[in-house]
């Protein structure tokens, strides 16, 4: 099965799907990563949090 894009090209409809597969794969990777890196701000924004809060208390 074959279709016309955009671009007036005919594709094969499994070479699309495979190539949106790909995208979807790596859109996952990505907001993974970013998940992962939002973890570890989030951590060290509680590092800094506590010790201004101690040098707060301690001044």
């Amino acid at each position: 099965m074959k279709y016309k894009n955009l671009s007036g090209e005919t594709v094969p409809v499994t070479d699309t799907l495979t190539e949106e597969e790909k995208k979807i794969q790596q859109l996952e990777q990505d907001n993974t990563n970013l998940a992962t890196k939002n973890e570890e701000l989030q951590s060290r924004l509680s590092d800094v949090e506590l010790v201004l809060t101690d040098i707060l208390l301690n001044a």
